[in-house]
């Protein structure tokens, strides 16, 4: 028997939060094998079904506050990553079940605001902070292949549901070293490049 749930969440990261989208539906039980327990296998989306990742960056501050508000400040990039989660169930004739995990954020585009792209410097920084967020993605991806396995095999879920929720609450940690991430730049941004960055959004306020 083979049984499957796809999950989709969408994120913006560097500057909104991870919300992922809720589980509806019936629950979907576990196949339950008297004295044998299930096992677990997880992957890495990125690596085995590719990655879809892309820059755009004729997006203004203005559309990109919008779309990643921070209270305070003026949103000069961000990543907009898409979480998925993928769980197979199966049930061999003889044997325990094996449920295989793929998860990760294969799907990102990169953005640095339109009006810093005539500048070197402040683009340069925007866009390495960004590229940062990035890494972060990939340093939890590969953690959760190496560490879920034993987490799941520990919790024994009894649903479908209940691994897709330990999954989503494991990669929600990655979301404290996005904001760490942030909270070491974002002071920065007034003064960085000789203080430019200012200038640009005054001068662009209404655009």
């Amino acid at each position: 028997m083979r049984v499957l749930l796809l999950i989709l969440s969408a994120v913006l990261v560097g500057c909104a939060s991870d919300v992922p989208a809720p589980v509806a539906g019936p629950v979907t039980p576990l196949p339950a094998v008297a004295g044998c327990p299930s096992s677990f296998v997880v992957r890495s989306w990125t690596e085995r079904a590719g990655a879809d990742f892309s820059e755009e960056h004729n997006r203004t501050f203005k559309w990109l506050s919008t779309a990643s508000p921070q209270p305070g400040h003026v949103t000069l990039g961000h990543v907009e990553a898409h979480r998925r989660v993928r769980v197979d169930v199966e049930t061999p004739s003889t044997g325990c079940p094996l449920v295989v995990v793929q998860a990760g954020w294969p799907r990102q585009v990169l953005r640095v605001a339109k009006e810093l792209q005539a500048h070197y410097c402040p683009r340069g920084e925007v866009y390495r902070h960004e590229l940062e967020h990035q890494e972060i993605f990939k340093k939890w991806e590969a953690r959760a292949v190496k560490e879920l396995p034993d987490v799941l095999k520990t919790a024994q879920p009894e649903s479908i549901e209940q691994v897709v929720s330990i999954i989503g609450k494991f990669l929600d940690r990655a979301r404290a070293e996005h904001d760490t991430l942030d909270a070491r730049d974002y002071p920065l941004n007034a003064t960085m490049c000789g203080g430019i960055v200012p200038r640009l959004i005054k001068r662009h306020a209404t655009s």
